[in-house]
């Protein structure tokens, strides 16, 4: 039976941020490996590695490395510190427009929570809206929270820079 910490309470968060580039050029960075290890890590981990099976149907799996103190941006990244991988499947997929999946992560493998990414072009960029739904527990979506954030804003400056 499962633990009342466990038990889904559809807890959900959204972000809505512009980025200055097109919606093609930000649909690219979320689903190109080279691009997504740029920038779909929190804090200061880093993405060593990424597949993924663009189509509805298709499986993903992005490798992050660090701890929670990595995460959280107060500790540099070690050589021996541990990856973990969040994994999921392809649920939509609309070039330059939307995408959404599945989110599995190995350090809570009972929760899988949705993503779903919206992207609306506009003359001076887009406004990327991140709707991440299903979380089991308030820490996990806090622990999301702070993850997309940080994630987020390594996207602007991915942008910004170029």
């Amino acid at each position: 039976m499962p633990t009342a910490n466990r038990v889904p309470r559809n807890l959900s968060l959204q972000f809505n941020t512009r980025i200055p580039a097109t919606a093609s050029q930000v649909f690219d960075a979320w689903t190109n490996p080279e691009l997504l290890k740029t920038w779909l890590a929190p804090g200061n981990m880093t993405v060593p590695a990424v597949s993924r099976d663009l189509r509805p149907g298709g499986a993903y799996r992005i490798e992050m490395k660090g701890t929670a103190a990595v995460h959280n941006g107060e500790a540099p990244l070690r050589a021996e510190d541990l990856i973990v991988v969040a994994h999921g499947v392809y649920t939509w997929l609309v070039p330059g427009r939307q995408l959404s999946y599945t989110w599995s992560g190995t350090w809570d493998p009972s929760e899988e929570s949705h993503v779903t990414v919206s992207l609306f072009e506009e003359p001076t960029g887009t406004t990327i809206t991140l709707d991440h739904i299903g979380f089991h527990s308030d820490q996990s979506m806090q622990a999301h929270r702070s993850g997309w954030q940080s994630s987020l804003t390594k996207l602007r400056q991915l942008f910004a820079t170029s």
